[in-house]
């Protein structure tokens, strides 16, 4: 009866080690993938927010840069021209003349036309429309060509879209170098599609002449945050507005999420409030993710940016470990029951049996 006790004390201790041993190596394990993919996951945002931010930045600079050329200021003198004398008619004839006539030093010019040479750079530095505007809220050219074209943005059909706010903002700001950005909304003229839009004003001699805007596609901003190499199956990095809708598609939505998903987690009221952080909340899926996150501002405008990744696929390799843990455990339990069988049933009776034979020995010597 000892023997069976000390035997079935001994592997009860042995077994519980084990498993206590087993429970802290799979919890450190768990730690450190968490630890691990933390670290990623603010990797990526700062790589993707770092990118997007130079992207803008460089627009910006364009803008100043362009809206001082001379070239700017010839085109817009031109069509200001020609809508005084002929209205839209006077300003497709501008558009067809040779890229020439808005400057002779104009390189590799000759064969094109003004609008040749102007959709040329725009479709070069991956803007969706280009558009020249008088102090009026006049639309005095557009490469695209839209219904927004000859009309007016301050009491025109679309004053109250992303361009004619972005126009009535430069005209209540005087300063030269000034640049105004509008945040996606959808855009009647551009079949409503989302569009952005920024702009600076245009001086000649001191004196404001007009407008210089762009107008940036859904794309321009697709192109930075749908990056996905080293997001695993299930990362992904996107934008936020502070409306709580997309302002990047979503690399698990067939259809655009740009103005139509809407993100209520807690990391996007954390960055739009301006903290930078990481959590698991429940994405615009429904499912659980690690979502790291920080606040973008650009121009007036603030954005939530997001890296988050599912967090089964981040906790997998802990669950890999963790199976097979269970069945190593499961093996050393059953060759801790052969050896209990073995102790109580083979050599306890085998030890028993050779004890009585030396004492039987020991008593017909005695004898």
């Amino acid at each position: 009866m000892n023997m069976r006790r000390s035997v079935n004390i001994s592997l009860v201790i042995a077994f519980v080690a084990l498993l206590l041993g087993g429970i802290a190596f799979h919890r450190d394990q768990q730690k450190r993938v968490e630890a691990r993919a933390s670290g990623h996951l603010k990797t990526m945002l700062m790589l993707r927010e770092s990118v997007l931010r130079s992207h803008l930045d460089s627009l910006r600079s364009e803008m100043i840069l362009w809206s001082s050329q001379a070239v700017v200021v010839d085109l817009l003198r031109m069509m200001q021209a020609a809508s005084d004398q002929d209205g839209e008619a006077g300003l497709a004839a501008v558009g067809a003349l040779p890229a020439t006539a808005m400057r002779a030093s104009i390189p590799n010019s000759e064969s094109e036309s003004i609008d040749d040479r102007v959709a040329r750079f725009t479709a070069h530095h991956g803007y969706y429309d280009i558009f020249i505007i008088n102090t009026k809220g006049d639309v005095l050219y557009t490469v695209a060509k839209e219904d927004d074209v000859q009309t007016n943005l301050i009491d025109g059909p679309y004053a109250d879209t992303g361009l004619g706010r972005m126009f009535r903002d430069l005209m209540a700001d005087g300063s030269q170098d000034q640049v105004v950005f509008e945040d996606f909304s959808n855009y009647a003229p551009s079949n409503d599609e989302p569009a952005a839009f920024i702009g600076s004003r245009v001086y000649s001699d001191n004196e404001w002449i007009g407008v210089y805007a762009v107008q940036i596609p859904a794309q321009f901003i697709n192109e930075i945050m749908q990056f996905s190499s080293g997001m695993g199956e299930t990362g992904e990095t996107y934008l936020v507005g502070n409306d709580g809708l997309m302002r990047s598609d979503s690399r698990f939505l067939s259809e655009s999420s740009i103005l139509k998903t809407t993100v209520a987690s807690p990391s996007v009221a954390r960055a739009l409030s301006g903290e930078v952080g990481i959590g698991i909340v429940d994405d615009y899926r429904g499912i659980p993710v690690y979502s790291a996150y920080q606040p973008f501002d650009f121009e007036g405008t603030r954005w939530a940016v997001l890296a988050e990744q599912d967090v089964a696929e981040v906790l997998a390799p802990a669950k890999d470990t963790l199976k097979w843990m269970a069945m190593g455990y499961g093996l050393l339990i059953l060759f801790g029951l052969l050896l209990r069988f073995v102790l109580l049933h083979v050599v306890a009776p085998a030890a028993l049996a050779a004890f009585l034979g030396l004492s039987l020995m020991d008593s017909i010597d005695d004898a």
